[in-house]
């Protein structure tokens, strides 16, 4: 014979919990839209400073751009070929002249940056939810 059975009632005050969760979506959207745009510019600078070519009217630099997609929640660090035909050019090489990945450097870089930035936004998050 099995031993005795107990019921237990569990109760939850949720109404303050379920107005921060319902808080929760568009500050998140937000708080993470900063967080992305803040990390793809500072992966441009970090590509605009430590780049390996001579800009002499500093085109190649200013074609160095970040976009921020709100929809999908990525920041595309990209080389804006409207600015400077060539600076794929000088990123990727050609089968003349050998390339330097100065985008890919700079992301790696910052990746600790790109982490910290992600983190906070996290921790913003929670407070302004009211966790």
């Amino acid at each position: 014979m099995p031993g005795r059975f107990y019921t237990m009632r569990v109760e939850i005050q949720s109404r303050e919990l379920e107005r921060a969760f319902s808080k929760c979506a568009d500050i998140a959207s937000r708080e993470l839209d900063i967080a992305l745009k803040d990390s793809g510019e500072e992966v441009v600078r970090e590509a605009r400073a430590n780049h390996w070519f001579t800009d002499r009217n500093r085109d190649a630099s200013r074609s160095i751009r970040s976009q921020l997609n709100k929809g999908t929640k990525t920041a595309s660090v990209f080389l804006d070929t409207g600015i400077a035909t060539y600076s794929e050019y000088l990123h990727d090489g050609t089968r003349y002249m050998k390339g330097g990945p100065f985008v890919e450097d700079a992301v790696k870089e910052k990746q600790g940056y790109i982490e910290n930035e992600i983190e906070n936004a996290i921790d913003r998050i929670f407070k302004k939810a009211g966790f």
